[in-house]
């Protein structure tokens, strides 16, 4: 989590979303790192749509497809979270870029 921090704070976004889904990753179902998986899964979904953003083409609609399966997953897992309508949005707007709407 700290090295995906550092790598986006340098801008090296590519960087910071592989960590952050190692996070994910090593996190699995231990109720332990829940909050810490959960920041991460929002962190790199948003990060995966910001990349798709500055993309074009086929490399645009792939980064899409994944930032929109993780923004799913984060709504799946946490369907209470504050920032729900924020993740909702981001996620139509990942679709729309992947042209899967």
């Amino acid at each position: 989590y700290v090295l995906a921090n550092v790598a986006n704070a340098r801008n090296d976004q590519k960087g910071a979303v592989l960590h952050w889904g190692r996070v994910v990753q090593y996190a699995g179902t231990d109720t332990t790192y829940r909050d810490l998986k959960h920041n991460s899964q929002y962190y790199m979904g948003m990060t995966q749509l910001e990349l798709a953003a500055a993309a074009n083409g086929a490399v645009q609609q792939q980064l899409a497809k994944e930032a929109a399966a993780t923004l799913k997953t984060v709504m799946e897992e946490q369907p209470e979270n504050p920032d729900a309508a924020n993740i909702m949005r981001a996620r139509a707007d990942a679709l729309t870029f992947a042209k899967d709407t």
